[in-house]
């Protein structure tokens, strides 16, 4: 069994799904202070696409490097915690997937989740230089980043919830059958 099979099994998702909470509550805590101005930036890019399903929003990615975020701070802390968050709960939802049959719509799921990492990476990546560079021609491509990715995580995690209902309901039915093997 390669190592990465070894990562990413069933038993695992539970360990994935904490250490995913774990970092979305450290992101939570650590914009209060990479972010300069609240009232202007009130989330980062990636969470004010989920709160307000302002899709496509190049302005607000603006705002965000103009006034809204410390470079500096922002480079040192989230933009590095940010390289490995996707590598977390990309682990999550291929443990959680990797128990279904391998039909197509086991490749349909795996296509999902590794483009939504792929699509972070480019987020991260795309907002780095464009906090670093002059002008605003890449605004637009930040905004397409964070919109489709903020959208393939939202997928990923309603397959994953629909996996562990799977689990469950299989798990409950084994149960229910060895003790009505017990009975008689």
């Amino acid at each position: 069994m390669t190592r990465l099979k070894r990562l990413i099994r069933p038993k695992f998702v539970l360990h994935y799904f904490a250490l995913t909470l774990l970092f979305l509550l450290l992101f939570h805590f650590l914009k209060f202070y990479y972010i300069n101005d609240y009232h202007k930036t009130r989330y980062s890019i990636d969470e004010y696409v989920l709160r307000t399903c302002d899709f496509f929003n190049s302005q607000y990615v603006i705002t965000a490097k103009y006034v809204g975020y410390d470079h500096a701070r922002y480079y040192i802390t989230f933009f590095v915690m940010d390289m490995i968050f996707p590598l977390i709960y990309t682990c999550m939802f291929l443990s959680t997937v990797s128990g279904l049959k391998k039909n197509w719509m086991h490749v349909l799921f795996l296509i999902s989740i590794f483009a939504g990492c792929l699509f972070d990476y480019l987020e991260d990546f795309s907002f780095a230089v464009f906090l670093s560079v002059r002008g605003d021609e890449l605004a637009p491509a930040v905004a397409f980043f964070t919109t489709i990715k903020s959208f393939l995580y939202v997928v990923n995690m309603i397959i994953c919830f629909g996996c562990l209902l799977l689990y469950y309901r299989e798990a409950n039915k084994s149960l229910k059958g060895s003790i009505k093997k017990k009975r008689h």
